[in-house]
């Protein structure tokens, strides 16, 4: 797959090292420990087509031209210098599409740096704002391509739990990850899910419905 690709030339990526490390951070403070929860996290909505145009299209001073223009000077001092930035709005903002060659190592294992970078984008853009203004940040519709692989899991899952009726846990997800999980098991009949553990830690669980959530395989 595009996102597993791995860049053979070594890049400087002490940029986002602190980056990843502060978000990891901040997501476990914004996820204080819980009891198990059924199904409570929000459903996604249908995308609709995003319209790209490029950077140099963008007026110098909208938040997402100031987002791009850091953006672009992390990736130059990661050694990466060839890419290019397209911009698109969305609902309450703009996502960032950044296309090149060997890109993999921007997006890093489940896409963590893709998303420390993402991060650091939304404070740039946000740096002058009033209000909250939405960055998303994606590499060769690496977003698309790990929704549709989540999708698929969810799907095997599934039926391995109506085939043997256990439970099965998943790997750790983010919030945004684990929403994609639990609408594809809300279109299953005899399955449930919730999610359980803290911070990094939390993941999914799908298990027969009517059944245990705390109850593992």
């Amino acid at each position: 797959a595009y996102y597993e690709q791995r860049e053979e030339k070594k890049v400087n990526k002490k940029p986002v090292r602190e980056a990843e490390k502060t978000l990891k951070t901040e997501k476990a403070k914004k996820q204080p420990e819980k009891a198990p929860e059924k199904k409570t996290e929000a459903k996604i909505e249908a995308k609709p087509e995003l319209n790209y145009i490029p950077l140099e299209e963008v007026d110098k001073d909208s938040p997402a031209a100031h987002s791009a223009a850091y953006l672009k000077s992390i990736l130059e001092k990661m050694g990466i210098t060839e890419l290019s930035i397209k911009i698109a709005e969305i609902e309450n903002g703009s996502q960032l599409l950044i296309e090149g060659e060997n890109l993999g190592v921007v997006i890093g294992r489940r896409g963590e740096t893709l998303d420390a970078l993402q991060y650091l984008a939304s404070f740039a853009a946000n740096a002058k704002q009033s209000g909250y203004y939405r960055i998303v940040l994606d590499i060769g519709n690496y977003r698309e391509k790990r929704e549709d692989a989540l999708k698929s899991l969810a799907d095997k899952v599934c039926q391995q739990v109506i085939r043997t009726g256990r439970n099965r846990s998943l790997e750790p997800m983010n919030p945004y990850e684990r929403r994609i999980i639990h609408t594809e098991v809300q279109k299953i009949e005899g399955v449930d899910s919730g999610s359980v553990g803290d911070g990094e830690n939390r993941h999914v669980v799908i298990f027969p419905e009517g059944g245990s959530l705390k109850r593992t395989d």
